[in-house]
């Protein structure tokens, strides 16, 4: 992640070049700065949050599993797509494909 002199670089290098500032809107590189930094702290967080998720989401399986050996009965496919519905497990999977299928060049900006 960025910290704040590579941001405050980024920031001046944009700012002091006359070019970038008679192309765009006078804020277009302040815009641009804050934008990619909010991109990139979004982006860690949502990995942190994905990585601690993920194992999350084994331990629900191995507990399903768990309880299958335990009691020799196989758990309801139904009954565990209700489970991980209710759960939001089938959300979380969603998003995620949504995000790997982004493509951040095809965006519309209006």
């Amino acid at each position: 992640m960025l910290g704040h002199r590579p941001t405050e670089s980024c920031f001046l290098a944009c700012h002091d070049r006359p070019d970038l500032r008679q192309r765009g809107p006078p804020r277009l590189a302040r815009t641009l700065v804050v934008s990619t930094l909010a991109r990139d702290h979004l982006a860690d967080r949502l990995e942190a949050e994905l990585r601690m998720y993920s194992p999350l989401e084994a331990i629900l399986n191995s507990a399903i599993r768990y309880v299958e050996a335990r009691t020799g009965r196989h758990v309801d496919e139904q009954l565990l797509m209700l489970l991980f519905d209710r759960l939001g497990v089938n959300d979380a999977r969603l998003a995620v494909e949504r995000i790997k299928e982004m493509d951040l060049d095809s965006l519309d900006a209006g």
